[in-house]
């Protein structure tokens, strides 16, 4: 009979230690998704900031480049325009001395 009690008490100590297993290894479960969900965001934002530096240093390269050619075309630009003004000045002057030519 004292078996029998023995072999219960076991049965039930079986079942305890079942159940408290299977509540760890719920909670195990539950830390370990935790912690790959922290990781995968801290891995995401990590990723982010990284493809953010890429694309504000190819903005920057693609400014400066803009503003070299711009900057060269309004130069350009400029000389084109002085060159016009001072061939028109040089022409009023010139006009006025061929037109004394012209009429005398």
């Amino acid at each position: 009979m004292i078996e029998w009690g023995f072999i219960f008490l076991l049965f039930i100590l079986l079942i305890v230690l079942f159940l408290r297993y299977s509540e760890l290894r719920g909670d195990l479960e539950n830390k370990a998704r935790i912690m790959f969900e922290n990781w995968k965001k801290s891995e995401i934002e990590g990723i982010r900031r990284e493809y953010e530096r890429i694309a504000i240093e190819q903005a920057k390269a693609l400014f400066d480049k803009w503003k070299v050619t711009e900057e060269n075309r309004i130069r350009e630009d400029l000389i084109r325009r002085s060159t016009a003004k001072t061939l028109g000045k040089v022409g009023e002057h010139l006009a006025h001395y061929l037109s004394s030519l012209i009429m005398a």
